[in-house]
């Protein structure tokens, strides 16, 4: 809404003639404007927790109070003189205060409160700026008014005062813009930037003005000066962020870091200015201006002094940097013990904050036997040396070894006193763990002398025991031998004896079958069920016979050269129609090459290959192919069936073991056929494996040496 009231009246002055009443207006606007203003400012003051900055505040609101005061009271003279109050009236003296008071707050701002010294450059710095300001302004303003007499010389001074304090606001401004490293310093003091530029203008036209003979009348000026009051209130309505709460934005550092390399030649750059614009002057009037060259030859004085105080700078920096990059507790504190500085080791070891750091005396956490007033005398003396205590603001304590020595001065007399600490927490909690733990072996070393007693005893018992043992395990081991050899014997004698009758009851039955054709078909059924259950048995004799002498080492076997396709075939012959032989589809390679094996224990082999094949996949055919792979033959029977998982290919190798263990399973057999065919294979300098077939299945491959 303010805004909309300034366009308006930007307007009415431009469309209509100048009135007295529209400067009247002005003067309201602007007052109300610098008092919103200045009392944000002074909430600021009393929010914030950073005392350099309260000041700053404060100053601010003074200085825009005293400019809101400055148009009431040249309204009020304007309506008790009925006319234009002359220059200087009250009100220009009453605005040029808050100008200053303003111009001191933007100088007292700090743009970096993590470095507390430097002030005498800042100092410098400050005050270069502003009597280039005012140089500038007498050479480029004033001066040729006065020599061109448009106006007396204390006129064009009056009329100068304000665009000047503009100025040195601006310069400031600059200065504290290229200084600045947190994003708080652009939120907290930056808005001032654009308000310093229109009020330098508004100003500027407000001179120009009045030299033309516009004393009193309503212009452009009014707005812009409206406008810069309007900003600064708008700006200080967002909240405004303490030191320490932000850092520099993300990827701002590296910009600040350059942009501050700017900053020492801003004093030097306004130097040359002044200079420049001084023998500019002389070239043109043919003499020196006194001002200005005094001015130039003061302002380069000041760069010797400068430059004498950025060397301190640098060497006080390092010294802070020492000091507060430490791990031990350090403090700068007076006569009396009232802190002036203290480290961040010594904030953080008590649990104090920055704000009240100015605030603390060394009595607030200083434990100790002797009282504070002789531990500070001794100090400021010869110095003090002594293990004491040290009080968190929570209440709980720490030991400490603190020093403190006096820092003498010439002027001054008690010394200031400085002090270091170190803490000693980590220091005695390892001498108490030391010394608990030589108790603690002292305690073990006894104990251990004991149980070393004690254990030699144990031991000489327990050698007794051993050496019986031993002899116990000697005789149960020759007892388990010996039972072994009995049971491959009773095995191999009970297999021996059922050979006979079952080659009997077999050869019996298939008389009977074959010489009785018209048997009735219930008898037929079950002599047919009795010759298989026969076969069954004898093969399931035979090869716990040929097992029983492999493990005995009187398995015979004679490697030859063998044809492998003609033990294939041999070994499908051997299974009768009903079986299934018709799946069996032989696929070998062309030439394949004579392996050297047993014939015997090669049909053995392939025989139960063929054989599980078949128990294993009821549908589908049976593959069994032989190829070449280096100086080995490989031979692969693979099925359709359901397969052997990936865990128990190994497994299948095991005596007895079976994938379907339960008593109701559909393939009868003993799990003992592969078992028996990876021993006949590496007995022949083979190997037998299971792996997945070609569209799912098992593949049994079995590889044997090719023949020489």
């Amino acid at each position: 809404m303010a805004g909309a009231a300034i366009i308006t009246y930007g307007i009415l002055v431009v469309y209509l003639d100048p009135a007295p009443w529209l400067h009247g207006v002005s003067l309201a606007g602007s007052a109300g404007l610098a008092v919103a203003a200045g009392w944000r400012a002074r909430e600021l003051a009393g929010r914030s927790r950073y005392p350099p900055l309260r000041r700053v505040w404060r100053f601010l609101a003074v200085g825009l109070w005293l400019m809101a005061a400055s148009p009431l009271l040249y309204g009020l003279l304007w309506v008790l003189r009925r006319g234009t109050p002359p220059i200087p009236s009250p009100a220009d003296l009453l605005h040029l205060a808050g100008l200053l008071a303003v111009a001191t707050a933007i100088a007292a701002y700090p743009a970096d409160p993590s470095e507390r010294f430097g002030r005498l450059r800042t100092l410098i710095e400050l005050t270069m700026l502003a009597l280039a300001s005012l140089a500038l302004a007498w050479l480029i303003l004033i001066r040729p008014v006065v020599e061109l007499q448009l106006a007396p010389p204390d006129l064009a001074f009056w009329l100068a005062a304000r665009p000047v304090f503009g100025l040195i606001w601006i310069t400031f401004l600059l200065r504290h813009l290229l200084l600045r490293t947190h994003r708080t310093g652009a939120g907290a003091i930056g808005f001032m930037a654009p308000a310093a530029l229109a009020l330098f203008f508004a100003d500027l036209a407000g001179a120009y003005q009045v030299l033309q003979g516009g004393l009193g009348q309503a212009g452009l000026a009014d707005a812009s000066r409206m406008a810069a009051y309007l900003w600064v209130a708008v700006s200080l309505r967002h909240p405004v962020s303490e030191w320490g709460d932000t850092g520099p934005r993300e990827g701002m550092q590296d910009r600040r870091r350059k942009v501050r390399r700017f900053e020492p030649y801003l004093p030097i750059a306004f130097t040359y200015a002044v200079a420049g614009v001084t023998t500019f002057d002389r070239l043109a009037s043919g003499r020196f201006d006194p001002f200005g060259l005094g001015t130039s030859l003061g302002l380069c004085l000041l760069l010797l002094v400068r430059q004498g105080a950025i060397a301190g700078q640098n060497e006080m920096r390092q010294y802070a940097a020492l000091v507060n990059t430490s791990a031990d507790l350090a403090f700068i504190c007076r006569p009396d013990g009232l802190l002036r500085l203290a480290n961040p080791a010594l904030l953080r070891a008590i649990g104090a904050s920055d704000e009240i750091a100015g605030r603390l005396s060394l009595g607030e956490f200083l434990l100790s036997d002797a009282p504070l007033p002789a531990i500070l005398g001794s100090a400021g003396s010869a110095g003090w040396s002594q293990e004491v205590s040290f009080r968190r603001l929570d209440g709980s304590v720490f030991p400490v070894l603190l020093a403190l020595r006096p820092v003498h001065h010439e002027r001054r007399a008690p010394p200031m006193l400085v002090g270091s600490a170190h803490d000693l927490t980590g220091i005695l909690e390892r001498e108490g763990q030391l010394r608990r733990a030589l108790e603690q072996v002292d305690s073990a070393r006894q104990e251990l002398v004991a149980l070393n007693a004690a254990l030699e005893e144990r031991v000489r018992e327990r050698t007794v025991e051993l050496e019986t043992m031993v002899a116990d395990l000697d005789q149960l081991n020759q007892d388990l031998r010996t039972l072994d050899r009995l049971k491959t014997e009773f095995v191999a004698l009970v297999s021996h004896e059922l050979r006979a009758p079952l080659t009997n009851i077999l050869m019996g039955v298939e008389l009977l079958l074959r010489s009785q054709p018209r048997l009735d078909p219930g008898a037929h059924e079950s002599l047919s069920l009795v010759r298989q259950e026969t076969e069954r048995l004898t093969r399931f004799v035979e090869m716990i016979l040929d097992l029983s002498a492999l493990d005995a080492g009187r398995f015979p076997l004679q490697p030859n050269p063998v044809d492998v396709e003609q033990v294939v075939r041999a070994s499908i012959g051997r299974f009768p129609a009903q079986a299934g032989a018709e799946r069996i589809r032989i696929g070998f390679e062309a030439g394949l090459p004579r392996v050297r094996a047993d014939e015997r224990a090669l049909g053995v082999v392939l025989f139960h290959l063929l054989d599980n094949a078949l128990k294993y996949s009821p549908r589908g055919p049976i593959q069994v192919k032989a190829h070449v792979v280096g100086d080995r033959v490989r031979i692969a029977v693979a099925d359709q069936g359901s397969g052997i998982p990936p865990e128990e290919r190994e497994r299948v190798f095991e005596v007895f073991h079976r994938l379907d263990a339960r008593d109701s399973r559909e393939v009868y057999g003993h799990g003992l056929g592969l078992p028996l065919a990876r021993r006949l294979m590496q007995a022949m300098s083979g190997d037998i494996v299971a792996e997945e077939a070609e569209g799912g299945g098992a593949c049994l491959v079995a590889s044997l040496p090719q023949a020489e």
